[in-house]
């Protein structure tokens, strides 16, 4: 495996020259060239102490991002607003057309300074505007986003359906189930890229690690998502006795180390029975007769 990188550097006197890098899995050899014309120049080679190409590649579950399948119609929605500002801007600087008025540009300058128009018997003012369908162009940005969302499998948080439609944590697990599963996908990916970056630094020969130290290392991700804590500790609850305290333990989001938890929770059932046994009535004259 082999990686190239390449990075433009400008010299004292403005010139521009181009860095060149080639990686591999033992080296990296440095070139030069001057100019996007100029030949590469072979400047040194060197080792990176890395036991291997040092390159980790991040991928996407899908050849196109989720903003290159809605990019159209955000395109189409901004288009649509863009329009409506226009229009309410032509609207607020509108023309003012005077019917059966025989008035020359002094008249009309002296009536918009006094804002007041004299009108002959018969004439008629009025606004040339256009007339603008807010509730299709309101329907059709409707249709636009519902589209937006659908095409990306993400909720809208912020309407009405979502908010006042969930009310427990299987709701909540529903409507975010396309969501979920393309993050669950970009997870599986970006873990594994991640482990291989992992495994790149602790290959480093300098560092004397171990080959097998990177498995040690877990990554977890969390979920920027609401949760339903109330219906997740009724289950825990329910299910004491039956599964294990580690188990229920890392079903709780804000608990990080199950382990830990446990021997903190140990710890402080031996600190209140220490207490306990020291508050007790005559345990103090236990102690005295056992000193003597």
């Amino acid at each position: 495996m082999y990686f190239v990188r390449m990075y433009k550097a400008s010299d004292w006197d403005n010139s521009d020259t181009y860095n060149v890098d080639v990686y591999s899995d033992f080296d990296v050899k440095h070139y030069q060239m001057s100019g996007t014309n100029g030949y590469l120049q072979f400047v040194k080679e060197e080792p990176h102490y890395f036991a291997q190409c040092p390159a980790n590649i991040f991928t996407l579950p899908d050849e196109k991002s989720i903003f290159d399948c809605i990019m159209g119609l955000q395109d189409a929605a901004n288009e649509l607003l863009r329009d409506e500002i226009d229009d309410y801007s032509a609207f607020c600087d509108a023309y003012l057309a005077l019917v059966g008025v025989d008035a020359d540009a002094e008249d009309v300058a002296s009536m918009k300074a006094n804002r007041v128009l004299v009108l002959p018997e018969g004439a008629d003012a009025r606004w040339v505007t256009k007339s603008a369908n807010d509730a299709q162009v309101e329907n059709i940005l409707k249709r636009v986003h519902e589209a937006i969302y659908r095409i990306a499998a993400c909720p809208d948080f912020s309407s009405e359906s979502f908010i006042g439609g969930v009310s427990s944590g299987i709701a909540i697990q529903y409507r975010l189930t396309g969501m979920e599963t393309r993050a669950g996908k970009i997870e599986a990916l970006m873990k594994k890229a991640l482990q291989r970056r992992i495994e790149i630094i602790c290959g480093i020969a300098s560092l004397k690690l171990g080959e097998e130290v990177f498995r040690e290392i877990e990554i977890t991700f969390k979920r920027n998502i609401p949760e339903d804590l109330t219906s997740t500790i009724n289950i825990i609850n329910s299910l004491k006795g039956t599964v294990s305290d580690a188990t229920l333990l890392a079903q709780l989001p804000f608990i990080t180390d199950v382990n830990a938890e446990l021997e903190a929770v140990q710890e402080q059932k031996m600190t209140n029975i220490e207490l306990y046994s020291f508050g007790t009535p005559g345990a103090a004259n236990e102690e005295e007769g056992t000193e003597e």
